[in-house]
């Protein structure tokens, strides 16, 4: 969910939806450029949405729908990121290491 309420839903055509709360309405999609996303996406308190690929990206995507690729792994990123009490994103990664940004 996105501080407004929003909801964010990874696909597995890669793409990241955002449905406005009241409406239901699509308020705008991400491509990842991925085959799908597996697990889903984590947002932090400002609307920031993260999530991993199987190409081992790791997207940060604004509560606009513009996004990039923050980070390259070796291998592809299949379990949802999370953060710690101090505010640090996790994401494990299927090369056995979890990676802290």
């Amino acid at each position: 969910l996105l501080p407004d309420g929003a909801i964010v839903v990874a696909d597995l055509a890669g793409t990241l939806h955002t449905l406005d709360p009241v409406e239901g309405a699509v308020r705008w999609q991400y491509s990842g450029n991925a085959d799908y996303f597996l697990a889903g996406p984590v947002t932090d308190a400002g609307g920031t949405i993260w999530i991993g690929d199987p190409l081992g990206h790791v997207h940060e995507v604004r509560s606009t729908g513009e996004g990039r690729v923050l980070f390259e792994c070796p291998r592809s990123l299949q379990a949802r990121p999370s953060f710690s009490p101090a505010g640090h994103l996790h994401v494990p990664g299927t090369d056995g290491t979890v990676y802290v940004f």
